[in-house]
């Protein structure tokens, strides 16, 4: 059910959203911790929907049932103060319940912590080491990281050849972000 409502989430016509709620509502009546976080997210981020607070309840809710997308989502919702006061050391507490979890967006969301600084002392050495993590369970947008810190050397010393590997796994895994910038990446090689 949670997967049929995040395909009607996906979409823009009030039918679909109204579809959505609708299988999210009856996922979570059925015990679907998961649901919380996704009918959670339409009511932060739809913008027919905005809700912060309902928002933040769910994600709550599915957390406390073990969600590792609710910690997440509430992770998010610290770092950038959506709905909840901005706390860098709330968020990364969250990001961490998820990672134990096994939440490999979580791990991307931290290491974007540590890479920028946001919430937390930068540092690029542990930044690069949660990318790796996450690009070995497939997240792309940790493959794009890896990429674009080997081609600047950035927490590593700079390496064309495995900035090309990592962009070349996103571009093949799907990612836009990699397919559109494999052109530049492959000039240096």
């Amino acid at each position: 059910m949670t997967a049929l409502a995040s395909a009607y989430a996906s979409q823009k016509t009030a039918e679909e959203t109204r579809l959505a709620i609708e299988w999210y509502e009856r996922a979570i009546e059925l015990g679907d911790a998961s649901a919380f976080a996704g009918l959670g997210a339409m009511y932060m981020m739809h913008p027919d929907l905005v809700d912060k607070p309902k928002a933040i309840r769910l994600f709550k809710k599915g957390a406390q049932l073990g969600d590792s997308n609710g910690m997440r989502q509430l992770g998010l919702a610290h770092l950038m103060g959506h709905g909840v006061t901005k706390d860098g050391v709330v968020a990364i507490s969250w990001f961490r319940k998820a990672i134990k979890l096994n939440n490999s967006q979580a791990i991307v969301n931290l290491g974007r912590m540590y890479a920028s600084g946001e919430g937390v002392t930068r540092d690029f050495n542990e930044a690069f080491r949660l990318m790796q993590e996450a690009a070995a369970r497939d997240q792309t947008d940790a493959m794009n990281y890896l990429a674009d810190a080997y081609s600047r050397g950035v927490g590593v010393p700079v390496d064309r050849k495995q900035a090309l590997v990592w962009v070349t796994k996103a571009a093949e895994m799907g990612d836009p972000w990699a397919k559109a910038n494999l052109p530049y990446f492959q000039q240096f090689q």
